[in-house]
């Protein structure tokens, strides 16, 4: 039973070793220890993803195809804790992924692998 339990948590999140994280520009700084002054930081680590005033587990992981996830969160930050869902599109180079709220409201963002 714990082989099969091993095989459904490795098909239920992403690829991505604990050691890397995506970001974008604001995000890759926060994650290499700086501190930077935006409202759109974005922050990918595989468990969480990080915005500006919100740090929000990543509650379930939907592989969609193509390489692309639809990450399900519950994000706290303000006094405050909602529920959102991202579409993680690999870029055409495969260097990274554009992230969009699911629905597709609100912008991308383009994440890239943080060094």
């Amino acid at each position: 039973m714990k082989h099969h339990i091993l095989c459904l948590l490795s098909i239920a999140t992403p690829t991505v070793g604990l050691a890397q994280s995506f970001g974008d520009v604001a995000g890759c700084a926060v994650a290499s220890g700086a501190t930077v002054q935006t409202d759109t930081l974005f922050l990918w680590d595989g468990d969480f993803v990080h915005r500006m005033e919100a740090r929000c587990p990543v509650t379930f992981t939907h592989r969609i195809g193509g390489g692309a996830f639809l990450l399900d969160l519950t994000c706290e930050g303000e006094g405050e804790s909602w529920n959102v869902s991202y579409l993680l599109e690999p870029t055409a180079d495969s260097d990274g992924y554009l992230a969009t709220p699911a629905g597709g409201e609100g912008p991308w963002t383009e994440l890239r692998l943080c060094e």
